[in-house]
């Protein structure tokens, strides 16, 4: 990217952060030239996020850290396609299907709104017909990002064992086994961690009657 000045550039995607601040700013600043605006976007996991502290160290500046899209916003995002395609199609051509949506609005399900035949309609044209549940942390599919809060707490939790004990105060040994990817949250009240979707629904049944024991609540 290095003395490289093209016109017009308003994105720049970085599949990695990389290891000196001062390639990263050689190469977002190959966007925002000549007194114009641009993003500057740079990939990273877990594994990688001190590369990123560093470079807002060394250059001075604060980014902006957005998560993973969660399975809604994906879904906002392909349902604003498929509603910008439905607003493209001529009248004309529409009409061929004006029997079929009649009968989609006649023959709906009960307690169905015609609004939500619609929804159902717009899901169909985005591709969107089942709903994969995703780690909050990873993006992986089959697995829930829970919530551990501490209560009571004398001072901010610091280590991930805190956690892992007060889990096992409650929990059976082979359901805090499916625990992964502990992170403490940056003020020190608790905890994220992922766990299976088929396991879910044992952790908060095991867990919600016991808070006094766990020592905090998990949602």
């Amino acid at each position: 990217a290095r003395g490289l000045d093209i016109a017009g550039v308003e994105l720049v995607v970085q599949i990695e952060p990389p290891k000196d601040f001062e390639t990263y700013i050689h190469r977002s600043g190959r966007t925002g030239r000549a007194n114009t605006s641009g993003i500057s976007v740079t990939l990273f996991g877990q594994n990688k996020s001190y590369l990123m502290d560093n470079i807002e160290r060394r250059a001075g500046v604060k980014l902006e850290r957005i998560g993973t899209p969660t399975a809604k916003e994906l879904a906002l995002a392909a349902a604003e396609g498929a509603a910008e395609k439905v607003r493209t199609v001529p009248v004309e051509a529409s009409r061929l299907f004006l029997e079929a949506a009649a009968g989609l609005i006649e023959n709906k399900a009960e307690g169905l709104t015609d609004t939500d035949v619609l929804a159902q309609a717009l899901a169909a044209i985005a591709g969107h017909t089942t709903v994969t549940k995703r780690s909050l942390l990873t993006a992986h599919a089959d697995s829930v990002t829970l919530l551990f809060t501490g209560s009571n707490l004398r001072s901010k939790i610091e280590r991930n064992a805190y956690v892992w004990t007060a889990l096992r105060r409650v929990l059976p040994e082979n359901l805090v086994d499916n625990v992964r990817r502990v992170s403490l949250l940056k003020d020190g009240t608790g905890a994220v961690f992922d766990v299976p979707v088929d396991k879910v629904d044992a952790f908060i049944t095991c867990a919600g009657p016991r808070s006094g024991d766990l020592g905090g609540t998990l949602e």
